[in-house]
């Protein structure tokens, strides 16, 4: 696997990353599956893993996490995590409002089981939410 130093960051990343959609979703990977997936993407020597907060209604999230707290294998991993998709029914649940975003780290970081990601980011444009 070929590695390249993620921007000013000084981490090292797999040129391919795992994108996780499939992860928990019904027309994908089971919890069992996508775990047994998770395994061999590392043992690959992927690192970078790419969700979001609303692939397969927060599953993804779900499973990665708990994947990575009971295989231990956190500190391999340079996460990606994405908010500004619809996760709820409430007037806050979508979008690049500041409320949203706090409330989606907050979220993925539960899910995720994990004190931080590496990388978060807008899964879409809002235009409803002025960019300054």
């Amino acid at each position: 696997m070929n590695y390249v130093q993620f921007g000013g960051t000084g981490a090292r990343v797999s040129e391919i990353a795992y994108g996780t959609d499939n992860l928990g979703n019904p027309f994908g990977a089971d919890e069992a599956t996508s775990r047994e997936i998770l395994g061999r993407v590392l043992d690959a020597g992927i690192n970078h893993l790419d969700t979001a907060d609303s692939y397969a209604g927060g599953r993804s999230e779900e499973i990665i996490g708990s994947y990575l707290h009971d295989s231990g294998r956190r500190d391999e991993v340079f996460l990606t995590t994405k908010v500004t998709s619809v996760v709820g029914t409430g007037v806050n649940d979508v979008g690049s409002s500041r409320v949203h975003i706090l409330n989606g780290i907050e979220s993925s970081l539960r899910k995720l089981q994990t004190d931080h990601v590496d990388l978060y980011l807008l899964h879409s444009f809002d235009s409803s939410t002025p960019v300054l």
